[in-house]
């Protein structure tokens, strides 16, 4: 009978190409949203680089919070309370991925102002 961690590695192993395969569907995902890029509506942009930034935010955090930057910028420009609060938070979750934690949490409190 296997011990505890021959049980853990060979659930680790099973679950390797599971994860690769959502990494490859999100990046998918990504991909096909950033082509739709320049051809949403103004008041759809922001949340449209938001969802770029959450599929990201799995496999690349350099990435998520490249986009949740942009949306922010956009929101702020469209004065979008909703998807400024989403960008920021979105960027929280990068950093906090990037381990820029105190600078996360920074930001996710200024969502939480903004929505509560």
């Amino acid at each position: 009978m296997p011990g505890p961690n021959q049980l853990n590695k060979i659930i680790l192993l099973l679950l390797l190409p599971a994860t690769q395969w959502l990494s490859a569907q999100s990046l998918a995902v990504s991909d096909s949203l950033k082509g739709l890029l320049h051809t949403v509506p103004p008041s759809s942009l922001a949340p449209t680089l938001n969802k770029i930034s959450w599929n990201y935010s799995t496999v690349n955090a350099d990435s998520a919070l490249h986009y949740a930057r942009a949306g922010e910028k956009v929101a702020r420009e469209q004065s979008d309370s909703s998807a400024l609060s989403r960008s920021l938070i979105l960027q929280g979750i990068a950093l906090r991925a990037r381990s820029e934690k105190l600078q996360g949490i920074a930001l996710t409190e200024r969502a939480l102002q903004i929505t509560g």
